[in-house]
């Protein structure tokens, strides 16, 4: 089973709680504050600094994170989507229309001609980080399996540079609570 267990302090230390499904906001669940590290296991979770998922900070997929005490981490998101064979569409122009550049995999948009000029997406699969920088620091997007969205409104319009489907774990793997 997918899941993530959080720690009040990094390298695992202090009181632990795992959890299987969105956390609007840490500090209001028994486990009351920020998460100082995390273990996740299977599916990933998109962390966020601020209560109500917003303010994105870290893609979290299956593994150990040992100090996540300088991100504030305060609320997760888990990704339910099938992430098994994902594909998203590209679109230079609104409503989906124009040039149009199909991604299977993580792809610098500069590498397909395509940097800075998307203006709309459908995902046909899978989930997606779509960055505004190469190095994916900056504003990020999250697009999801049937999504169809324009970038009017968001302040996205010619900024997208990278896309990086998400990955599925292995939820084989397990933690023992402290």
């Amino acid at each position: 089973m997918s899941s993530i267990v959080v720690y009040q302090y990094p390298n695992f230390q202090g009181k632990s709680q795992r959890f299987t499904t969105h956390v609007e906001d840490l500090k209001k669940t028994e486990f009351g504050c920020l998460a100082g590290s995390a273990q996740v296991t299977g599916q990933p979770w998109l962390a966020y600094q601020n209560p109500y998922m917003m303010d994105f900070v870290k893609l979290l997929e299956e593994g150990d994170y040992p100090d996540l005490s300088a991100l504030q981490v305060r609320a997760l998101r888990f990704i339910v989507e099938n992430l098994e064979n994902p594909h998203l569409l590209l679109f230079e122009k609104d409503y989906f229309e124009g040039r149009c550049v199909a991604l299977t995999q993580a792809t610098k948009l500069a590498d397909v001609q395509f940097d800075k000029r998307a203006r709309s997406h459908y995902v046909r699969s899978g989930a997606w980080l779509l960055y505004d920088s190469e190095s994916k620091n900056g504003r990020c997007l999250l697009a999801t399996a049937g999504e169809c969205k324009n970038y009017e409104g968001l302040n996205f319009h010619d900024k997208l540079s990278y896309a990086v489907p998400m990955k599925a774990g292995n939820s084989m793997r397990s933690y023992s609570l402290a």
